[in-house]
């Protein structure tokens, strides 16, 4: 699994997801990941070899490679193996096999609107408190976002102006989150630096085109699972999901009146 950490091909992942299968005789493989991933780029270096430079399609699913060693001019970097399919694959597998923190992100746990809504009635995650979460986090345009954006060329002239002033909650409209004269809720919020990307870039009809808009709706989506996840566990008092079990789970699902409406056992 190599991080990439290119500016110019942001957010971008070259790494091996295996799907389960048995190879030389060795113990069958954990499924790490199994969903869709977007091909970015590929080609071949003399310092690096052959390589292909994939996009996941939700960064909690980076969880799964959390502690994993990455390549360095001492060290090999975890091996895994990768599969690629154009087409869903149906492995014969254990679901006990994948762990409960990548099912839950393979799966869109934190996607589902009832989670946010369970959060917010038991006031342990209220809209309130997720802008302020948002105003608390570094631009988005900016050079060190929380979650970075693929190289897109309209995007990219947004990017171009260094950051200034502090950063605010931009409320992202879409079809079904406003209507006329309506501003969105705060679930709708991404952090954007005052002057240069909130005033003179997304309000700005130089730059904010449909596609642009589009991108930036993605990116609250992404910003509200984020923030959703990490006040699950804080109230958990855990540092990762994958110290979290299906008893546990369901426990904390009851506390908040929550019913899910994913299924995480197959």
């Amino acid at each position: 699994y190599l991080p990439n950490f290119s500016r110019k091909s942001k957010p971008t992942y070259e790494f091996g997801g295996p799907w389960r299968f048995s190879r030389r005789g060795a113990d069958v493989a954990n499924i790490l990941i199994h969903d869709e991933v977007q091909l970015l780029d590929w080609g071949e270096t003399r310092s690096r070899g052959p390589y292909i430079t994939l996009r996941l399609v939700d960064p909690a699913l980076l969880e799964c490679f959390r502690g994993m060693d990455t390549v360095t001019a001492k060290h090999t970097g975890h091996i895994l193996t990768l599969t690629l399919s154009e087409g869903d694959i149906l492995p014969d597998e254990d679901p006990k096999s994948v762990s409960l923190a990548c099912r839950m992100h393979a799966r869109g746990y934190f996607f589902q609107p009832g989670l946010r809504e369970a959060m917010n009635r038991a006031k342990v995650y209220t809209e309130k408190a997720h802008k302020h979460w948002i105003q608390s986090l570094p631009c988005v345009l900016g050079n060190d976002p929380l979650i970075r954006f693929a190289s897109d060329p309209e995007i990219d002239k947004l990017q171009k102006a260094p950051c200034e002033g502090d950063v605010i909650a931009h409320h992202v409209r879409n079809a079904s989150n406003a209507g006329m004269g309506m501003k969105p809720p705060d679930w709708w919020t991404i952090p954007l630096c005052a002057l240069t990307h909130h005033q003179n870039g997304v309000h700005s009809s130089t730059y904010v085109t449909r596609h642009v808009n589009s991108v930036l709706a993605d990116s609250a989506r992404l910003y509200l699972a984020a923030g959703l996840k990490l006040k699950m566990k804080q109230l958990m008092e855990i540092d990762s999901l994958s110290q979290v079990d299906e008893t546990t789970l369901s426990a904390w699902e009851q506390s908040i009146d929550f019913k899910r409406a994913v299924h995480l056992e197959s």
